[in-house]
């Protein structure tokens, strides 16, 4: 039986696979002898076999691997077969969907859009500042609602080890600006909820709680990660339930608005949580969502080099799916508009040099070099922000 011939970038990661240089692949065992070695890889899009060819060759500590199409793959014992040795032909596949099959948010089935390196599952990989390039396991497209899954997380515990472990001490380096985005997205909420009792979700280091409560909100917070949660509880004074939202004891309380900035794309379980959240607000009350958009015209643009492709996030819902979310929830979408971020140039030119290819090393020197007074405020225009509000008995759903 012949298969079909594969050219293209997955050549490359199959032999990566095969030195060990990407351990989220595997093959099966080889039983052909000498340098030449023949396997079949089952296309992640189609699911058809595709032909693939490596030979192998050993040098004094290392080995190099030359990879070409094969022509022409038999099977065992065909009178077609060459005077090689015949080999039994493995399927190379990714761990990536061994511990997550579906689609977080609505359980379709997943297709293969960007390979990762994925090669790093350390706490340090999952900091708020870091957004290098292709550090992300596989990211998979969900066939039916578009959200992007990366599938090669782990999940429950083992993911909320991982987030109380982080630790960024670059995060504060921004802090000016930061305060400045925060401020802007309490703006937008004092329109709808001018004060009350607020409770934000992933809160981080406090910084907009601390914005919040200056406003005249009662502010809480919930925070997994340690160093966060002891900055913001100790430096800040703010009040801050150092726990993963999924274990929070919440039932008993009622909040006037909740915010979801830059968390969801962090859940395991997205929609859970959300039910959870609108189950603690008060009838009336606001909820503020940020999130990155993976259909924005930015993420289309940059592709796998987009800035929201990083190990830490989970699930990137599309904005389609995520008004679907809402407005199956009776809740009314009053305010939608993009991100705004306020950074010193030198960030928004690190992050430029990360994607800046051959370039990148001359940008990230100039970077360096800026002073950190100035600020720079801009949009990517790939970050949706909603303000929706639970509507009455008897009210319609607006479209």
């Amino acid at each position: 039986m012949s298969a079909r011939r594969f050219v293209g970038p997955q050549l490359v990661r199959t032999a990566g696979a095969l030195s060990g240089r990407f351990p989220r692949c595997q093959a099966g065992t080889v039983r052909s002898p000498g340098l030449l070695v023949r396997m079949s890889l089952i296309s992640h899009r189609s699911g058809r076999p595709l032909g693939l060819q490596v030979s192998k060759r050993h040098f004094t500590g290392s080995s190099r691997y030359r990879i070409r199409p094969a022509r022409r793959i038999y099977k065992r014992g065909s009178s077609k077969g060459d005077n090689r040795k015949s080999c039994e032909l493995p399927l190379l596949e990714s761990r990536s969907v061994t511990t997550l099959t579906t689609c977080r948010v609505c359980n379709g089935q997943l297709d293969l859009v960007y390979q990762g390196r994925g090669a790093d599952r350390s706490s340090a990989s999952f900091n708020p500042s870091c957004h290098r390039v292709g550090e992300h396991g596989d990211l998979y497209r969900c066939r039916k609602c578009g959200t992007v899954n990366q599938p090669s997380l782990p999940r429950g515990n083992e993911l909320h080890d991982l987030y109380r472990a982080v630790n960024d001490d670059r995060y504060m380096l921004e802090e000016r600006g930061r305060r400045r985005s925060a401020r802007r997205l309490l703006e937008l909420l004092a329109t709808e909820v001018p004060e009350g009792r607020l409770l934000q979700v992933g809160c981080g280091y406090g910084l907009l709680l601390d914005e919040a409560r200056r406003r005249g909100y009662q502010a809480e917070g919930v925070e997994l990660a340690r160093e966060a949660a002891r900055y913001a509880r100790e430096q800040l004074g703010l009040a801050i339930r150092e726990t993963a939202i999924e274990q929070a004891q919440l039932d008993s309380e009622r909040y006037d608005a909740i915010l979801l900035v830059d968390v969801l794309e962090h859940l395991d379980e997205p929609v859970a949580v959300l039910d959870r959240l609108l189950a603690v607000l008060r009838p009336g009350g606001a909820l503020l969502i940020v999130t990155p958009d993976p259909t924005s015209l930015t993420a289309r643009v940059a592709g796998g080099h987009w800035w929201c492709y990083v190990p830490a996030h989970c699930c990137l819902i599309p904005r389609r799916t995520l008004l679907e979310l809402v407005r199956a929830r009776r809740l009314e979408v009053v305010r939608e508009s993009f991100s705004v971020h306020s950074f010193t140039p030198g960030y928004w030119l690190e992050g430029l040099g990360e994607r800046g290819g051959w370039a990148g090393r001359a940008i990230m020197a100039v970077a360096a070099k800026l002073p950190r007074r100035t600020l720079l405020t801009a949009s990517l225009k790939d970050e949706r922000v909603l303000l929706v509000r639970q509507l009455h008995a008897g009210a319609a759903i607006g479209r």
